[in-house]
């Protein structure tokens, strides 16, 4: 490739050499690290064009002749686009291996605990983010090295009428980030009794990835107030029961969207807005995503799980307190 030597804009926000806020590299750990800026490479918007491919590259592939390079921008940032948390306020939710939740902000606002990821968005604007290390992540743990099983999906018929109790699991299987940010944290089913069989543990996975997730969303409430809209994806998105309960886990309506391309969807869009075939971001993501389907939360669920949730987080604090 030619005229290369950048860095995109979404990707070093991710660690300490980077200035959030201001969208430039960050003096202070420069000058603890001892390292020029002159040294590191230049930084780009997402959108922006890099260069243009080399010849050799050009006729090996047979890329038109025109093509240009746009920067794109790191997986969670690609995801945002393609689920159109690009407007103040939206969120969506990702279960996948990991759990993620995403809020998009207009004006950088900081959280105080530092519980919680702050990135530059691809459009120019902030995202907080909160992930816990094991979602649908979790449930394959369970599923297929547990239970030795070859249907995540049969497994989870039927779950919908049960109700867990006490029962409550930790998914901490290989330590935390969001919000407690906590390597040495472990996974635990606490409340067992005999009436418990795969399916109430097979919910109480779920459920324990759902409040995991709560956890952050109610630490970025902290942050950011409100959240009016919220979107889901990820292969546990596929489960209406899984949708469901976060639902009503979150007290908030969570619409399923029409793609399930992937962050590739949003490198996409960037490409398209680089190319003037969309006038903004915000335009490609309206005209290309849209809600196919939302759940509705069950106040009287939500009180059930708001009662959980309590007891989670202090279930954690007595477990860390015995190490």
């Amino acid at each position: 490739m030619e005229n290369f030597g950048f860095r995109i804009v979404t990707k070093p926000s991710g660690t300490l050499f980077y200035d959030v806020k201001n969208h430039c590299y960050a003096k202070k750990a420069l000058e603890i690290a001892e390292i020029g800026e002159e040294k590191l490479p230049r930084i780009l918007g997402s959108v922006d064009v890099a260069g243009t491919p080399s010849q050799e590259f050009l006729s090996l592939l047979s890329v038109n002749p025109e093509a240009k390079v746009v920067v794109d921008g790191g997986d969670q940032a690609m995801g945002a686009l393609r689920t159109g948390t690009i407007k103040e306020k939206t969120m969506h939710i990702q279960l996948g291996t990991s759990g993620v939740v995403y809020v998009c902000q207009e004006s950088y606002k900081e959280n105080k605990n530092q519980a919680i990821h702050h990135f530059a968005e691809a459009s120019g604007k902030y995202l907080l983010m909160g992930v816990t290390l094991n979602a649908a992540g979790a449930l394959a743990w369970w599923t297929d090295d547990v239970l030795e099983s070859s249907s995540v999906a049969k497994e989870l018929e039927g779950i919908d009428a049960l109700d867990t109790g006490d029962l409550l699991f930790l998914p901490y299987l290989n330590g935390e980030r969001s919000p407690i940010n906590e390597p040495f944290a472990k996974g635990v089913f606490y409340g067992i009794n005999i009436a418990h069989d795969r399916k109430y543990m097979k919910k109480a996975v779920i459920e324990g990835v759902g409040l995991a997730l709560y956890d952050s969303y109610k630490e970025i409430l902290k942050t950011v107030g409100e959240v009016h809209k919220i979107r889901i994806i990820g292969g546990g998105s596929k489960s209406p029961a899984w949708c469901q309960i976060m639902a009503d886990i979150f007290n908030h309506e969570i619409s399923l969207i029409n793609t399930n391309d992937g962050g590739s969807l949003g490198a996409i869009v960037l490409a398209m807005v680089a190319d003037h075939k969309f006038a903004s971001i915000e335009e490609a993501a309206d005209r290309l995503i849209w809600d196919t389907e939302t759940c509705v939360p069950n106040p009287k669920m939500h009180a059930y799980y708001e009662r959980k949730c309590r007891a989670f987080k202090k279930l954690y604090r007595t477990l860390k307190e015995m190490r």
